[in-house]
């Protein structure tokens, strides 16, 4: 009869040595443990709908550095992205990083739309590299509410070969000089409707009559945010008259400019129907690219024509990346707009680096624009000195700040179509504005 075992209970401390030896020898003779799963963090990123394809590589690319994180990308189209963004905030929807109008800096940090990233790691050394107008532009009663998407400026747009085809040697110099070239133009058969502009109605935009009003040394507002049209400030309606008389009797301004966006507007002219436009300095890079346009080599880039004036502007801006108020972790959320609006985990600004590779958007940070690469990517489809030179001039919309902005400019823009249609008079128009923005500084 076989002898009995005795059969004892190891003990927990037993149990633990062993174990630990077990796992020493398998790591020494290359044998894997298995990995513990680390639970994914969701971040949502809400962007317009410009190149998202770009958008969504940088989140992929945020994805590789940090593993732990899947963003979620909601791409909403232009005219619909306020209502998008306030929607979701409203239900209570998670926003970590989104695109920012610097309109809207003012009234979404009022209304709890975007958070302040005053104190976040790694801010004050992304700050002093920022040129000084992109953070002034961020700022909002003493808190920084973002980091920049990219900067730029509104400039007048126009197609070389058609202007000396015309039988002119230089771009319009000023609005008569315009409406002659157009009339040549149209009178010679080149092209029917020489202007387009994006007079359609969509939120923040209307780039073309605040870029002539300026470019007329003109101004909407004084110190105080008061209106100065029509009477103190006679630009605003002198330019919409012009702007009436090309669209109604001189027939140069193409009437489906109503329906445009910039975007659109981009695509006609890179397809070769348009001579005259305004738009972000930016469009060049697109307008330039033979994969892209049928005009390429031939867009050029210079001061907005206006009236005969001794100040002469042109509408500068930035777009920010901000953080939304229900953003489920705010530590979380600054890693996404960090490294979209500053740098990556190598410390590069990747994306700053790739928007102006991509598409030619303008660096918010002094050592990318400094960069010889950005400096010779940019002269391929602009002239440097020249978009230089007019950023110096620049100027931001007088009410950007101003919590009531949206709504006032929105009301503008369908007085100023009102007045396109010749359903009122500019005068009129832009007194209904006025009354308006007065109402909206009381409410």
């Amino acid at each position: 009869m076989p002898a009995r075992v005795a059969r004892h209970r190891p003990s927990r401390r037993r149990v633990i040595r062993d174990l630990g030896l077990a796992l020493g020898a398998a790591a020494s003779s290359g044998i894997s443990r298995p990995a513990v799963a680390q639970p994914t963090k969701k971040l949502v990123y809400v962007v317009w709908a410009f190149e998202p394809q770009t958008h969504r590589e940088h989140a992929d690319r945020f994805e590789a550095e940090n593993p732990s994180y899947k963003v979620e990308m909601v791409t909403v189209n232009f005219r619909d992205y306020v209502k998008k963004v306030l929607a979701m905030v409203n239900a209570g929807e998670q926003i970590d990083a989104m695109l920012v109008y610097n309109f809207h800096v003012a009234s979404w940090a009022e209304g709890g739309v975007i958070q302040a990233v005053d104190g976040m790691p790694g801010l004050d050394a992304l700050n002093r590299d920022m040129l000084p107008f992109v953070r002034d532009i961020m700022m909002y009663k003493g808190k920084q509410y973002g980091l920049p998407y990219y900067q730029d400026i509104a400039g007048f747009i126009w197609r070389e070969d058609i202007v000396k085809k015309a039988g002119f040697f230089a771009p319009p110099a000023n609005l008569d000089e315009l409406k002659t070239q157009a009339l040549e133009i149209k009178k010679q058969k080149i092209m029917e409707y020489p202007i387009v502009f994006e007079a359609i109605l969509t939120p923040s935009s209307m780039y073309y009559y605040y870029s002539l009003v300026y470019g007329s040394g003109g101004r909407f507002f004084d110190s105080d945010l008061e209106p100065t049209f029509p009477d103190r400030d006679q630009v605003p309606v002198q330019v919409l008259e012009w702007l009436v008389e090309a669209f109604q009797n001189w027939k140069i301004v193409d009437s489906s400019s109503m329906e445009m966006d910039p975007n659109k507007v981009r695509d006609v002219f890179a397809a070769g129907n348009v001579t005259f436009t305004i738009l972000h300095r930016y469009y060049l890079r697109h307008l330039n690219d033979p994969k892209l346009s049928k005009v390429a080599g031939l867009a050029k880039f210079s001061e907005v024509p206006g009236l005969p004036s001794q100040r002469r502007n042109v509408e500068g801006w930035a777009r920010l990346y901000g953080m939304g108020t229900t953003a489920l972790n705010k530590d979380d959320a600054w890693k996404l707009v960090q490294f979209l609006g500053g740098t990556d985990k190598g410390g590069q600004y990747y994306t700053a680096n790739r928007w102006v590779e991509l598409h030619g958007l303008g660096p918010g940070y002094a050592p990318v624009i400094a960069s010889s690469d950005v400096r010779a990517n940019i002269a391929k489809w602009v002239d440097p000195e020249i978009s230089g030179r007019m950023a110096q001039t620049a100027v931001v919309r007088e009410i950007s700040k101003a919590t009531w902005y949206p709504e006032a400019d929105l009301f503008m823009q369908q007085q100023v179509q009102k007045a396109l249609l010749r359903q009122a008079s500019p005068r009129d128009a832009l007194s209904a504005t006025a009354a308006k923005v007065r109402a909206l500084k009381k409410s």
